[in-house]
């Protein structure tokens, strides 16, 4: 390159001297240079220090690596790519470009976010490496063979409630209270918004001349009952962890406040009791127990019909007839078995104060069909995960974060209280929820 740089100049400089010193000037530079810095592609110019295995949660994982730079002059280095043995994980370098001086080192964060447990093995990282004016590079690739071990929150949430060792911060629900509205009449008071109609003091009114509402006595004794939605095969474990941590402090602080608490899951097409009315330290524990599988092996559930074409069913309807099926017949006893099963978790959920932890991936109509036959006292739907969070396309995205709200939309003009947010979040508020 240099050479050829040397006969260009003396080209096209025409024998003029001062054109041909200016010329050779930008050659002599890239020489020099070369000379100078010809040490980074001999030997160990930087070193890397970081851990071979480490145990994280699910979701964000912050790995640090210490790059040392071992030669004399300042080093810019650049991550180029990293290798890692799983395809359900995004990896972001938090400062992708970096300059370290000689003797120095840099703590270089890897950022991977992961939506499902296990093992996960970072074997090899690629870096490029500058000289100070960037005219000269080494790319060098490192073997790291990093293991990092990953496991859903709430493993580690049900081993410290099951040995006594308490929660962390931001884990613990206050003091929890299952309060009912008694029928002893007390007192009255100036409408507020969100108060009920139905409740209005026609006479107080009348005579005020502004809105009043009946106030009566609370009664602070009753039963939870929590029906954890597990209907959606498609959920990560990341997604299934956000809904289960929900379930298991709600559980934890019902026991500590022996209130009798009642665990359903919810597979769509089925569902089943783990606890009923139960205050019982070891029937708890077996509950616990079971959630921890729900990560291992989950049933399928049922597929949301709301979001088939109807083109499918025109499709199918067609196929059955020529086959011979009485498809007028075929719906008729899948919605009477339906009604049936319906009818069993009414009975159960009659007057109970009902708590669901969902991603609201499955059809709310059968859900509000059950809610309004068992007349329950208080119906909340908690979401920490919506299922849109599991769609990586952003215009499909965009139509599932619709439909969602749809859904929320339609929950609450059925009188349920829907809550979104986070775990954290979630926790802080549901004390306020509940009670």
């Amino acid at each position: 390159m240099t050479p050829i740089l040397i006969i260009y100049s003396i080209i096209f400089s025409k024998l003029n001297i001062i054109s041909l010193i200016i010329s050779i000037i930008p050659s002599l530079y890239v020489i020099i240079s070369f000379l100078r810095y010809k040490h980074l592609f001999q030997g160990n110019t930087i070193r890397i220090f970081y851990r071979r295995e480490m145990t994280a949660l699910l979701g964000l994982i912050k790995y640090p690596l210490i790059i040392v730079n071992c030669s004399n002059t300042p080093l810019i280095i650049k991550v180029k790519s990293l290798k890692i043995n799983k395809r359900n994980v995004s990896i972001r370098v938090r400062h992708k470009t970096i300059l370290i001086y000689p003797k120095h080192k840099f703590q270089l964060l890897l950022q991977l976010r992961t939506k499902y447990q296990g093992n996960y093995l970072i074997k090899k990282i690629k870096f490029r490496i500058y000289s100070p004016n960037l005219l000269f590079y080494i790319d060098k690739v490192f073997e790291l063979k990093a293991t990092i071990r990953v496991f859903p929150k709430t493993y580690f949430i049900i081993t410290r409630i099951l040995a006594g060792r308490g929660l962390g911060p931001g884990e613990t629900i206050s003091e929890l209270k299952i309060t009912r509205r008694g029928w002893e009449y007390f007192s009255s008071r100036e409408y507020q918004p969100g108060d009920e109609l139905k409740f209005i003091d026609w006479k107080a009114t009348a005579r005020l001349q502004k809105i009043m509402i009946k106030q009566f006595l609370q009664e602070t004794s009753g039963s939870l009952a929590l029906i954890f939605d597990i209907s959606n095969t498609k959920l990560s474990d990341k997604g299934l962890d956000e809904l289960a941590q929900i379930i298991v402090l709600l559980l934890n602080s019902c026991f500590r406040n022996k209130i009798p608490i009642t665990l359903i899951l919810w597979y769509g097409e089925d569902y089943e009791i783990l606890l009923k009315d139960s205050t019982n330290f070891s029937e708890i524990t077996k509950a616990l127990k079971l959630i921890l599988e729900l990560f291992v092996k989950r049933k399928r559930g049922r597929m949301d019909t709301e979001s088939i074409p109807l083109s499918y069913y025109n499709t199918v309807s067609s196929y059955l007839e020529q086959k011979g099926f009485k498809v007028l017949q075929l719906i008729y006893n899948r919605v009477r078995r339906e009604i049936v099963k319906a009818d069993a978790i009414i009975n159960f959920l009659k007057g109970n104060f009902i708590v669901i932890v969902s991603d609201l991936a499955f059809p709310i109509e059968r859900l509000i069909y059950i809610l309004m036959y068992s007349n329950p006292y208080k119906v909340i739907v908690i979401v920490p995960y919506p299922f849109w969070y599991e769609i990586a396309n952003p215009k499909a995205r965009e139509i599932a974060r619709e439909y969602f709200y749809k859904k929320v939309e339609l929950l609450r003009k059925n009188d349920i209280i829907v809550h979104s947010s986070s775990v954290s979040k979630i926790v802080k508020e549901i004390t306020r929820l509940i009670t």
